[in-house]
């Protein structure tokens, strides 16, 4: 939906590991996006084949994105935000970085570390999750034109 190739897409993983979840996108295909991950483990990062480029960052420890303004068309979140202890921030920063029109994909499942998750997050039902990434969209101040 952002309206670019493929290949001109640029995509931030936030809280990626060794998969990025982006379907058949592999190292060995011809076209792909600039896809860059930002995760807590080198060693897993560096053999996902999905990304172009990485960089090691606890974003509990320290939320702020280092990349400028309107830098992505895509930001993922993929089943992590249930970990982060600044979520307000972490969603403030991936609006900066957000190009205007693009996406901020959250994804998240029922399964989870329970002795990682935050406490608002555990012991709640899929519903609530969805609110509490709605809340964390509306009080972070995000410019939100629709949660799908």
């Amino acid at each position: 939906r952002v309206g670019k190739p493929v290949e001109d897409l640029r995509i931030l993983d936030t809280c990626s590991s060794w998969v990025s979840h982006l379907g058949s996108v592999a190292a060995d295909d011809k076209v792909r996006p600039h896809t860059v991950g930002v995760g807590m483990n080198g060693d897993e990062l560096k053999t996902n084949p999905a990304l172009t480029e990485y960089y090691v960052q606890d974003l509990n420890k320290n939320p702020t994105l280092d990349f400028p303004d309107n830098s992505f068309d895509v930001v993922l979140c993929q089943l992590s935000i249930d970990y982060l202890t600044r979520p307000l921030e972490f969603v403030r920063e991936v609006f900066r970085v957000l190009a205007p029109q693009g996406e901020f994909i959250v994804t998240f499942s029922n399964r989870v570390f329970f002795s990682k998750a935050v406490a608002v997050w555990t012991g709640k039902s899929d519903l609530d999750h969805l609110e509490t990434v709605g809340g964390y969209m509306h009080y972070s101040g995000a410019p939100i034109e629709a949660i799908q």
